[in-house]
C-alpha cells in the first residue's frame, strides 16, 4: 500500500511539473510572438518617421501627410487641440516659408495593443526661413506620445500630444 501512495505521488507529481511545464512553454510562445510583434511595429513606425523626416527636407507636402491618418489630431502640452484641417494649412504655409527643414524622431518607449502603438519620442528639428538681409533659425526639441494604428500593412500616425517642447528664434527662447 505504500508503494502505491508513493507511486500515486510520484505520477501526481509528474503530471503537476508536465501540466506546469507546458504552461511555461505556452507563455515562452506568446512572449516570443509578442517579442516579434512588437518588433515589427518598431520597425514599420520608425519607418514612417524616418519619411516624415526625409519628406521634410524634401519640401515634399503630400509625401509629410502621407505618415498621418486622414483624421490626425495634435494636443499640446495644456490640451489645446488640432485638427487636420488647421494643421494641413499650417504645414503647407511653413513648408512653402522654409528654405529648408531638417528633423529626427527618436522612439524612446513603444507600447503595443493590437494594431494600436502608443510611443513615446524625442524629436528635433530645425527650420530655415529666409527673411530680408538674414535667415531665420528655428529650433524644436520636443517629447511627446504619438498614437500610431496599422492599417493594412502600414503604420500611420493618428495623433501626437506634446508632453513638453522648447523653440528658439536665432538661438533666443520662445515662450
Amino acid at each position: 500500500m505504500k508503494m502505491r501512495k508513493k507511486i500515486n505521488w510520484v505520477v501526481t507529481a509528474l503530471m503537476l511539473s508536465l501540466f506546469l511545464g507546458a504552461g511555461s512553454m505556452q507563455k515562452a510562445q506568446a512572449d516570443a510572438a509578442s517579442d516579434a510583434a512588437l518588433k515589427a511595429a518598431r520597425k514599420g513606425i520608425q519607418a514612417g518617421y524616418s519619411k516624415r523626416d526625409a519628406t521634410s527636407a524634401k519640401l515634399d507636402y503630400d509625401g509629410f501627410w502621407s505618415t498621418r491618418t486622414k483624421n490626425y489630431v495634435w494636443i499640446s502640452k495644456d490640451g489645446r487641440r488640432k485638427g487636420i484641417k488647421q494643421l494641413r494649412e499650417e504645414t503647407r504655409r511653413l513648408f512653402n516659408a522654409a528654405e529648408s527643414i531638417n528633423g529626427r524622431a527618436a522612439i524612446q518607449k513603444i507600447t503595443l495593443k493590437g494594431n494600436t502603438a502608443t510611443v513615446l519620442i524625442k524629436d528635433s528639428g530645425t527650420v530655415v526661413i529666409p527673411a530680408k538681409n538674414k535667415k531665420n533659425v528655428i529650433k524644436v526639441t520636443e517629447s511627446a506620445s504619438d498614437t500610431w494604428v496599422k492599417s493594412g500593412n502600414k503604420w500611420l500616425l493618428s495623433q501626437s500630444k506634446s508632453l513638453s517642447s522648447s523653440v528658439t528664434v536665432n538661438g533666443k527662447p520662445v515662450k
